[in-house]
């Protein structure tokens, strides 16, 4: 115990401010005499020592369990925060945007290789480009897709509202004009920042719900971009679009169940390839479909969309190598906006390891579905989004 000792007729005896001390009496030998001396001692000195001193990695671990176990989320979020600053990594991932969340399961067993365009911002960094866009996303990391606002048109459809990318004023939204049916969807529409405040709106710029991570099994982007009539698709890609290379987990393909829908097939029993899309996510696994013929003849069975529940955003591709895979199959390349697509003049460095950045997600789980003890998940030299083995 912690003491501090005063003569009964010192000064500072009768000015030190005793709120927090409890004074004992006591015999002391001074100068081989005994001396009657005041003993002021703290009685929280020691329990402040105490409650700051940091934890073991078994306590923290076992605080981290009991939490989870008694439901306090709060808690779990405030512990993985303060976790991941004391272990220096202050620009570790938030757990989701508004379109993605990072995926804290064990990886896709079966993957498979496409393509995605993107806006990438003045660092390089992709974005969406119509859907939940207003966030750069992280690389090489395995991002499920959020399920996004959509509702019901008179015609029956369901469709997804859109908005213009912050990385580019100049592009405006994309889609066509779609019915609002109702004033209640309207609101909706106001609330979430689709329409302005007070519209009396009629329709809105949308596309059709398909939930999930779009791509395509060919480096470009034909139905969308900046209209040119002179152009080889009549789209060229606006100046700060940018193909990547993408993988999507294909641990389970859809494609035979989107297809065998009843609104998928025509009277006569035979495929509607452009209604062979699933208005639900396909999680753990991904669905092909086609809505152009004259390319997939034209390619040899290439030019299909790939929807996925997962993807992980991998290499851009610069101009050259679009179009030289796309040559390879008999296409011509789609222009850029502004000439030349330059990726160092738009600030794309290279391969991003966002993994070692590692995630904020209050829960991440190992290959075998236990949760990752909390003093497991922050450690610089080891290169998985959740904790040690690179994936």
């Amino acid at each position: 115990m912690a003491v501090l000792v005063i003569k009964a007729d010192c000064d500072i005896s009768k000015s030190i401010n005793r709120s927090k001390l409890v004074r004992q009496q006591k015999q002391v030998i001074r100068n081989g005499k005994p001396v009657m001396t005041y003993v002021w001692v703290n009685p929280d000195k020691n329990k402040k020592k105490s409650a700051s001193r940091k934890m073991t990695d078994e306590e923290l671990d076992k605080a981290y369990f009991d939490a989870i176990k008694n439901g306090n989320a709060e808690l779990v979020q405030k512990m993985v925060k303060d976790r991941a600053i004391e272990k220096g990594f202050k620009d570790a991932i938030p757990e989701q945007g508004n379109g993605y969340k990072i995926r804290t399961t064990t990886s896709p067993k079966k993957t498979k290789t496409y393509y995605k365009c993107f806006y990438v911002d003045t660092q390089g960094r992709p974005s969406a480009l119509f859907v939940d866009n207003n966030a750069a996303l992280p690389t090489n990391v395995w991002l499920e897709a959020n399920d996004t606002f959509h509702f019901k048109a008179d015609n029956g459809n369901y469709y997804v509202p859109t908005m213009g990318n912050a990385t580019n004023k100049d592009a405006g939204k994309t889609g066509v004009s779609i019915k609002i049916p109702d004033e209640k969807t309207r609101n909706e529409l106001i609330e979430r920042g689709y329409l302005p405040q007070g519209s009396k709106a009629k329709s809105v710029t949308c596309v059709a719900y398909r939930p999930g991570w779009h791509g395509g099994d060919l480096p470009f982007f034909p139905q969308g971009g900046k209209k040119d009539e002179s152009s080889n698709y009549g789209n060229i890609h606006r100046w700060n679009q940018v193909i990547f290379e993408i993988e999507v987990d294909a641990d389970k393909d859809y494609t035979e169940e989107a297809r065998n829908q009843s609104k998928a097939r025509n009277k006569d029993g035979t495929i509607n390839e452009k209604k062979a899309d699933l208005q639900y996510m396909p999680e753990n696994g991904m669905y092909e479909f086609t809505t152009n013929h004259t390319v997939k003849a034209q390619t040899g069975g290439k030019g299909n969309w790939v929807i996925s529940g997962s993807i992980k955003i991998k290499r851009a591709l610069s101009q050259e190598e679009c179009d030289e895979i796309l040559k390879k199959y008999g296409m011509k390349p789609q222009e850029w906006e502004g000439g030349e697509m330059s990726l160092d003049k738009l600030g794309y460095t290279g391969t991003e390891l966002s993994a070692a950045r590692k995630t904020l997600a209050p829960i991440t789980y190992d290959d075998d579905g236990s949760i990752i003890p909390l003093s497991q998940r922050f450690n610089k030299n080891v290169n998985d989004i959740r904790k040690s083995i690179l994936y």
